[in-house]
């Protein structure tokens, strides 16, 4: 049927119930079993799960075809499934990477992170990562490789859906496009949609929040040279028809000086540039590249769209 299958012997000595348990959750994968324990966990004792089918004790040949006749009932949930992967920088909602994959994977996080990271030429104590609760972004493997980083790791608030408003604007952005469609055709449609959309959100899209800069503009270290341009530009146009501009001389829009996700109390009580004081006090003075972020940024690295794909392409994941 061609769904990625694999047999629990593969990860080496049987480990345990409970420990195959939570290998599948952090895999998103759907446990296939005989052993009605499985069941007492799930529906007893209400564990995490991402799905399950439990076969009855029938012979080799009965439970092939009983499997067969689930995946192919199936097929076209399991095989159109598409999940979008982003990592968004905050302070210029410059997209540095993004992955489409056929299911949510701890692996597939875990690998993305972990060449969005080099990519970025992030050193250690410098970067703070914030995601939202699913299974991947919350299991071990992540949370071993963001240690091993030096990557300070923050999720959302339980219950909260919208508790990182700046990554919510980026998939409506990519939600609202004309061209994005009621239902892609398949997996290959979406990466191909996504292939353009980030490229062109990156390097075109004039976002109201960085007055009206790109991401790009904004993430390598652009923006107060394109700010100055406008300001000349608009001094020219007010000198030459000054009854136009009935408030004086116009500005451009001000660019954002911090942002933040659940700003602390003791942040919140002091003034922007308080604020903004503080936190730069906090990295110790560490030396950056571009002016704009807590940790260092090589204005020579592009968006990960060039990114060679990995070797392991057992899944069809696409990183860039």
């Amino acid at each position: 049927m061609g769904h990625d299958v694999i047999e629990s012997r593969e990860r080496g000595a049987d480990p345990g119930d409970r420990l195959l348990l939570e290998w599948a959750v952090a895999e998103d994968r759907i446990l296939v079993t005989m052993d009605k324990d499985f069941g007492d966990f799930i529906f007893v004792e209400k564990a995490r799960h991402s799905g399950m089918v439990r076969l009855p004790d029938v012979s080799a040949e009965k439970r092939i075809e009983l499997m067969d006749k689930i995946l192919r009932s199936r097929s076209r949930e399991l095989s159109e499934r598409a999940i979008l992967y982003v990592i968004l920088d905050i302070f210029s909602r410059y997209v540095v990477g993004w992955m489409v994959a056929y299911r949510e994977s701890a692996h597939l996080a875990k690998r993305l992170i972990e060449q969005t990271v080099e990519r970025q030429q992030i050193e250690p104590g410098k970067l703070t990562l914030h995601a939202d609760r699913g299974s991947s972004m919350t299991s071990k493997p992540v949370a071993f490789l963001l240690a091993e980083l030096g990557v300070t790791k923050t999720h959302s608030r339980p219950h909260v859906s919208n508790d990182d408003p700046y990554s919510e604007s980026q998939f409506k952005t990519l939600k609202y496009r004309p061209e994005f469609p009621e239902r892609f055709g398949s997996y290959q449609d979406a990466r191909g949609f996504c292939g353009e959309f980030f490229p062109w959100y990156n390097h075109e899209h004039h976002h109201s929040g960085l007055g009206f800069l790109t991401p790009s503009e904004v993430h390598f270290g652009q923006a107060t040279k394109r700010q100055e341009r406008r300001a000349l530009v608009l001094r020219s146009a007010f000198e030459k028809n000054p009854e136009r501009f009935v408030r004086g001389l116009p500005t451009p829009p001000a660019l954002p000086e911090q942002v933040w996700i659940n700003k602390p109390r003791a942040a919140a009580a002091l003034s922007d540039s308080e604020a903004l004081g503080a936190v730069i006090g906090q990295i110790d003075n560490s030396s950056q590249k571009n002016g704009f972020h807590n940790c260092p940024i090589s204005n020579a690295k592009q968006s990960g769209r060039d990114l060679p794909m990995g070797q392991n392409q057992v899944m069809e994941d696409f990183v860039q």
